[in-house]
């Protein structure tokens, strides 16, 4: 599997968040963000939507991705881009 993962250039999943509240034990869950850890990539990057909002996460080398912020504040440019020009 880890050798599957070494020639992987991108890994893509559609499955849509929960479009209501979701609790857990009584308590309301604000805000989910799934990420993986020890994948041999050089950027992990999830977009998320739960109850009508949108999170990104995103992971990357400095070796490969010198600025990560850089990097999300254009995923979020270009998802606002895209949602404006759905209007």
């Amino acid at each position: 599997m880890h050798r599957l993962f070494q020639q992987t250039t991108i890994s893509f999943s559609n499955m849509m968040g929960p479009v209501e509240e979701v609790s857990l034990g009584g308590h309301a869950i604000a805000r989910i963000s799934p990420t993986v850890v020890g994948q041999p990539h050089a950027l992990t990057l999830h977009f998320q939507t739960y109850n009508g909002s949108a999170h990104i996460v995103l992971s990357a080398l400095k070796e490969n991705v010198p600025d990560p912020a850089f990097l999300l504040r254009c995923c979020e440019d270009a998802f606002h881009a895209l949602k404006a020009s759905l209007k």
